[in-house]
């Protein structure tokens, strides 16, 4: 079995720029995550793809590898899976380390209401609202209750068309990057009302919220999960952990 120093749990672009800075300065390091490589996609470092199906698979993958640092650099709101890393890495003896970039910031301009779950958006957003809701495939579920609101749903590489989650939610197919203009031009064209998204952080979704500002529009705004400690929010702190 191939030995490594570091594993980085993946699903960040900070976890590709993370593997780039090990694998240029010739640490022995491994990525993983759940969901396989997107046609033609590339990653700096050898990859294993596919979900730990219990503690003990886990803890063994550390110890068959010799893993001694385990950088977390998975999404912003994956805070279950986080805690459960930290105590299992502990468990196996390995130092554990969550990366996780910035949280956006309101600015004075902006009419950000600040909720725990996505479900909470409905106690803000009147019936009859159309609604564009930017929080990931997978969390359609979360907005049953926006029943007597249009919704539309953006999913990344997806055609159109109803989601099957619920009558008023429709699939809006979307392929990046985005500006703040692109982002303007669909929210004017759609006739949105309410934005709704994650505080995932970072420059290549802020385009929307940049968007909704010059538009006056109010955005309700998931807030992160508790995220275990130790962590850090730059790339440059996490390779100086790895490396050290």
């Amino acid at each position: 079995m191939e030995r490594y120093d570091v594993l980085i749990l993946a699903g960040s672009g900070e976890a590709r720029s993370v593997a780039a800075g090990l694998a240029e300065a010739g640490v022995a390091a491994l990525m993983a995550q759940r969901r396989p490589p997107r046609t033609g996609e590339t990653y700096p470092l050898p990859l294993h793809v596919g979900a730990f199906d219990s503690a003990s698979d886990f803890v063994r993958f550390l110890e068959e590898h010799s893993i001694r640092r385990v950088l977390d650099a998975s999404h912003p709101f994956a805070g279950k899976f986080s805690h459960r890393a930290a105590e299992l890495s502990v468990e196996a003896g390995c130092a554990y380390l969550r990366l996780t970039r910035a949280p956006w910031v309101a600015a004075p301009q902006d009419r950000w209401i600040d909720v725990a779950t996505e479900s909470q958006a409905a106690e803000h957003i009147s019936p009859g609202a159309r609604v564009f809701v930017a929080t990931g495939r997978g969390t359609e579920a979360q907005f049953a209750n926006l029943e007597g609101r249009e919704v539309l749903f953006r999913v990344l590489g997806q055609h159109g068309g109803k989601t099957g989650a619920a009558r008023h939610i429709r699939y809006v197919p979307a392929k990046g990057p985005f500006t703040v203009a692109s982002e303007e031009s669909f929210l004017r064209r759609a006739e949105i009302d309410w934005l709704v998204c994650r505080n995932a952080g970072g420059e290549g979704a802020f385009p929307k919220l940049a968007a909704a500002r010059e538009l006056g529009l109010p955005v309700v705004m998931v807030r992160r999960p508790t995220l275990p400690e130790p962590k850090v929010q730059t790339v440059a702190e996490a390779l100086e952990w790895a490396m050290s």
